[in-house]
């Protein structure tokens, strides 16, 4: 069975050492849900991430679906460093 859902975040481009790469993303992971939210566009990932406490180690669950059938569930630690990657670029999904 493929899941072809063309409303969420297909990872088009990962910073290398980011908090995509340490989280065991890869290039054309389709991200579902972050923390149990629907992810459809670039506003709600950065949305997300922004919000996340760093006092409590800003980790996140990152549902994903990769190769168009296997489901995962990661866990992305979230530091400054990672909300300033994700300012840089706005046109792609940098994680």
């Amino acid at each position: 069975m493929q899941i072809k859902d063309s409303r969420h975040l297909i990872v088009s481009n990962l910073v290398p050492n980011g908090a995509g790469i340490t989280a065991g993303l890869k290039i054309g992971d389709q991200i579902m849900r972050i923390n149990g939210v629907d992810v459809v566009t670039v506003e709600d990932l950065t949305t997300i991430i922004e919000a996340a406490p760093i006092a409590t180690g800003g980790a996140l669950e990152v549902d994903v679906v990769r190769n168009g059938r296997q489901q995962l569930r990661l866990q992305m630690l979230v530091d400054d460093k990672s909300r300033a990657e994700k300012r840089k670029v706005q046109t792609h999904l940098l994680v």
